[in-house]
C-alpha cells in the first residue's frame, strides 16, 4: 500500500509530487520497542524509550490503548464524519519534495515513522508531527477526528522556553486526481503561532 501526501502551494493549489523510487531497505518493527509516556498519556514506538517513559508489553499496551479509545468515545459522543484509519506498518508515504516516510508502527492514534534520512518522527492524529519529548495535549491533537468539514481543534506545543499555539481546521472536501485515480479528500488547514514576548506567526498551511 502506498499513500501520496499532497502539499499546498500559494493560493492553496496542490503541488505536483516528485516521482521517487521505493527505498530498498526499511526499518523493521523489531528494531523498535513499545513505550508509554505518562506525561502525554500516549503509547508510541522508539528505538529507546525517553528517560521519563517506560517500555510496555503487548498486554499492557493493549490495555492502555483500550482505555484511551474509551475515553475518546466519551469526549466526542456526537461526532460524525470520516474515522481515523492509520496506514499500516510498511506503508511508504511519498512527499511532494521527493522524500518519503516509512510507517514503522501504529499505537492507537499515534503513528511512528522514519524519514528518508533515518530520523524518527511521531504523528499525533495524523496532522501533528513532533518529537515525543515535547509537551502537548495529545487528546486535543486527536480531537480533529472523526474528520468532518467545519471541525476545528487547537493545542499548545512546548519545549523548554518555546511554545506554539497550533490550530487545525477542516475547510472542505476536494477531489484530487493522481496516477492512481481520483480520490475524495479533506482539505485541512494548520495555523502555527509562536508564543512568548516576541510571537511569530507562521501562517496557514493546507494539506
Amino acid at each position: 500500500m502506498t499513500v501520496l501526501e499532497i502539499a499546498r502551494g500559494p493560493g492553496g493549489a496542490p503541488v505536483a509530487a516528485t516521482t521517487v523510487s521505493a527505498p530498498t531497505s526499511l526499518p523493521k518493527i523489531g528494531d523498535f520497542m513499545p513505550c508509554y509516556s505518562p506525561r502525554l498519556d500516549t503509547l508510541y514506538h522508539a528505538r529507546l524509550c525517553a528517560k521519563s517513559d517506560a517500555a510496555v508489553g503487548g498486554a499492557e499496551a493493549a490495555s492502555i490503548a483500550g482505555r484511551l479509545a474509551t475515553a475518546r468515545g466519551k469526549d466526542v459522543p456526537t461526532s460524525s464524519g470520516a474515522s481515523f484509519a492509520a496506514a499500516p506498518p510498511g506503508t511508504i508515504v511519498y512527499t511532494n519534495d521527493g522524500g518519503y516516510f516509512a510507517v514503522v508502527a501504529v499505537d492507537d492514534m499515534l503513528v511512528t515513522m522514519v524519514n528518508a534520512a533515518g530520523a524518527i518522527e511521531h504523528r499525533f492524529g495524523l496532522f501533528l508531527t513532533t518529537s515525543i519529548e515535547r509537551d502537548l495535549d495529545a487528546r486535543a491533537a486527536e480531537r480533529i477526528w472523526p474528520i468532518a468539514v467545519g471541525k476545528e481543534t487547537a493545542l499548545v506545543l512546548s519545549r523548554d522556553s518555546q511554545s506554539w499555539r497550533i490550530t487545525l481546521k477542516v475547510l472542505r472536501t476536494e477531489n484530487v486526481t493522481l496516477a492512481a485515480g481520483t480520490l475524495q479528500t479533506y482539505v485541512v488547514e494548520r495555523h502555527d503561532l509562536g508564543m512568548g514576548s516576541s510571537p511569530v506567526d507562521w501562517g496557514d498551511r493546507q494539506v
